[in-house]
């Protein structure tokens, strides 16, 4: 009764807070309303004729301190390379990917992955419906819909939402085309192929729009098969996916835009080896609406506000019709997410040197999993709920203060906090091995895991500075404390069979609270730019999986996997660079590399990525068939620091090189092609899974090797 009270309470506060905000923004918006309609002809005029030192004031504080973010450039899309939005990620330094097949790529940053790492579309937090995360939020999202995709590794902005210990996908659809007069009509068409299983991947669409209407709509399609390693060994990997997007932006009055987008992917036939199942289909449904409103008021002054409305639903069936289990035991997984979302913000620009930011966000997450299986000897049929009818609830509240302290300094602060309330409405539902979903958790964490319901309070805050050392050298550092709940499968995986063993989520889980510290230089010249990053990671009560013991399922003794509190450390560095011996000449490179420590157990944190290298030589050619031209390796170290009671394996050192070219030859057309694994090298990532037992062809246990040596060829037309 007092945990509904104390919950009742928060949620009044916070609404206030709410209603607060909305009052003063509309009292502001008012106010500049009422000051602009008694301006005469001559202060109209004056206020134009300072508006482009206005757009200046606003453009310097719109840099604010961006230490550890970093756009992905979509051109990688194009290439047949990144079939899909999730691997394109592959290509920032710092960021490595857990595969559960060739295509599902989950983006770890700085060795944090799981649902550290948080996909948002348009401000909404994203999630996937499959339990065993085939399909990982980044991974479902229709690429030809980005129109930027921000990777934030650390110390984000307390206005991006729910944080993430781990970092943070941002994706923004929204074509804008801005107020330019005239009106265009943009289409363009992509076609890429790669040998590597014969995949596919097209699309068109086109953007275009006024000074007053913007507009954008895409499909695309992708089909792919089986590919072979450069040892000969066949790797299931079909795939098949289709998806559309629209967007669609109006301003009905100055300083005013509203916008509203749809996203729709549907695949079948998805193989993932590592796995016990394939997805027989899978679709997911993204929309998303904005409004945006500011003013500018005399003397160079801001008031703006935002809201911004979101909703998305994923259903995923997957089964093991292809398995070789399949003749003793049919199984099946029907599960769904749906997630909702609405955010507010207000913004005021204080004099020409700070702004104050504030806002609130709501987002509820619903998940559900039943999975069937027709035992075909005595023919008995059992349903587990996998995801017992989960919820998870977030109300938050921030404000954030950026300020241009000299010529040479900036800060920006920000304080955040989240009310999160998590729940498993069918607890009490049949588990695998007899008993109920709540005696599970009992037999495996204690007599407190009875309680499933979690209301839980969190703060987030962290401080950023820059400052300008001249020679076009920047110094960035700062201080960060980020919280995490516990996620519904940490929470509530409702003791079902997985690639591991049984695995059970645990209800009594506290939430990750990580102190984090980095620093870092920009620099650039001439001939040279790039940036350098340290930072250390201190995480309190991170949330690791364990083995718990083991339990006798129809006669086989199978090992019980669980989720328990834990602390860790993580130790690293991120280095990117481009040298430039002459106008031609490029050499791009970088090297990432991350220590992870379980304090708790004096032993490696599990799924970290190895020390990588990158490094290429291009030429560039300029003229009426112009282009570039790139011979490039990756370097992977040893994995030796494994966790040792963790399902992972030493990994071998390997280097692979790709040889890739572009050629423009008209100004609407570009022509790529690349071979990739030149050397045709037999290797296989750290993070990708092992076979799992049932599948054709691979032994149990096996590590699933990368493609050997193929072709890409993409054509883009630009019109």
């Amino acid at each position: 009764m007092m945990d509904s009270k104390k919950r009742l309470r928060t949620r009044v506060l916070l609404l206030a807070a709410l209603g607060c905000l909305l009052l003063f923004g509309t009292a502001a918006v008012a106010e500049d309303s009422s000051e602009e309609t008694k301006k005469d002809s001559s202060e109209t005029s004056s206020e134009d004729g300072g508006g482009s030192e206005y757009r200046e004031e606003i453009e310097v504080l719109a840099r604010e301190p961006d230490l550890e973010i970093e756009k992905i450039d979509l051109e990688v899309l194009d290439t047949g390379r990144a079939p899909n939005l999730a691997l394109a990620l592959e290509s920032v330094p710092g960021v490595s990917g857990i595969r559960r097949s060739q295509n599902s790529f989950e983006p770890v940053v700085h060795g944090l992955g799981w649902e550290r790492v948080q996909t948002q579309v348009n401000g909404m937090p994203l999630y996937g419906a499959c339990p065993a995360r085939m399909d990982p939020p980044a991974f479902i999202v229709t690429a030809s819909s980005a129109e930027s995709v921000t990777v934030v590794k650390g110390l984000a902005s307390v206005s991006l939402g729910p944080a993430g210990t781990g970092g943070r996908i941002d994706v923004s659809t929204d074509y804008d085309r801005g107020t330019e007069p005239g009106k265009t009509t943009d289409p363009w068409v992509r076609l890429s192929y790669n040998s590597a299983n014969d995949g596919l991947k097209g699309g068109a669409g086109v953007k275009g729009g006024t000074d007053k209407i913007d507009y954008s709509a895409g499909v695309e399609i992708l089909d792919q098969s089986d590919y072979e390693s450069a040892d000969g060994q066949t790797i299931p990997a079909d795939q098949k996916e289709t998806g559309a997007f629209f967007s669609f932006g109006h301003r009905p009055a100055e300083g005013q835009r509203w916008s509203i987008g749809a996203i729709r992917q549907e695949g079948e036939d998805i193989a993932y080896p590592s796995l016990p199942m394939d997805t027989e289909s899978s679709d997911t449904t993204i929309l998303s609406a904005d409004y945006n409103y500011q003013r500018k008021k005399n003397g160079g002054g801001l008031s703006s506000l935002e809201l911004s409305l979101g909703a998305s639903e994923a259903n995923h069936i997957m089964n093991n019709r292809y398995r070789t289990n399949r003749p003793m035991m049919e199984a099946e997984t029907d599960s769904d997410a749906k997630t909702y979302s609405v955010g507010f913000v207000t913004r005021w620009l204080i004099g020409s040197q700070s702004v104050v930011k504030g806002g609130l966000d709501v987002n509820s997450m619903e998940r559900d999993a039943i999975r069937t299986r027709f035992v075909t000897g005595p023919g008995l049929t059992f349903h587990d709920h996998l995801w017992p009818d989960v919820s998870q609830d977030d109300i938050g509240l921030y404000g954030e203060y950026s300020q241009v302290l000299s010529s040479d300094w900036k800060m920006r602060f920000g304080l955040r906090y989240d009310d999160v309330s998590s729940k498993a409405a069918a607890a009490d539902d049949p588990a695998l091995g007899g008993g109920t979903v709540r005696e599970a958790y009992v037999e495996w964490y204690g007599p407190e895991a009875a309680k499933t319901d979690r209301d839980e309070s969190l703060f987030t805050g962290n401080a950023v500075f820059s400052k300008n050392l001249g020679g076009d050298v920047v110094l960035q550092f700062g201080l960060g404390y980020v919280t995490r709940a516990a996620g519904v499968t940490e929470r509530y995986f409702a003791y079902a069979l997985s690639p591991a063993g049984l695995l059970v989520g645990n209800p009594t889980l506290d939430a990750e609270a990580k102190r984090e510290l980095s620093i870092g230089v920009t620099f650039g010249g001439a001939m040279w730019d790039g940036s350098v990053t340290g930072y250390y990671y201190s995480i309190n009560d991170y949330i690791l999986p364990v083995v718990l013991g083991s339990r006798d399922i129809g006669g086989t003794v199978t090992p019980v996997r669980g989720f328990e509190n834990t602390d860790a450390t993580l130790t690293g560095i991120d280095f990117s660079f481009r040298i430039r011996p002459s106008q031609r000449w490029s050499i791009p490179g970088s090297i990432f590399y991350v220590r992870g420590e379980d304090d708790t157990r004096g032993v490696p944190l599990p799924e970290i990525p190895p020390l990588e290298l990158a490094l290429a030589g291009r030429w560039s050619f300029p003229g009426r068939v112009s282009g570039w031209l790139e011979l490039g390796g990756r370097y992977v170290a040893e994995a030796d620091r494994i966790d040792p009671d963790w399902v992972e394996d030493e990994t071998p050192s390997f280097t692979v090189w790709h040889l890739r070219g572009r050629f423009d030859v008209a100004r609407y057309m570009g022509i790529e092609a690349g071979v990739e694994n030149l050397f045709n090298e037999e290797y296989w990532e750290h993070l990708t899974r092992e076979a799992a037992g049932n599948v054709p062809g691979l032994v149990p246990g096996q590590n699933i090797p990368q493609p050997g040596r193929f072709l890409t060829l993409a054509l883009v037309f630009n019109f």
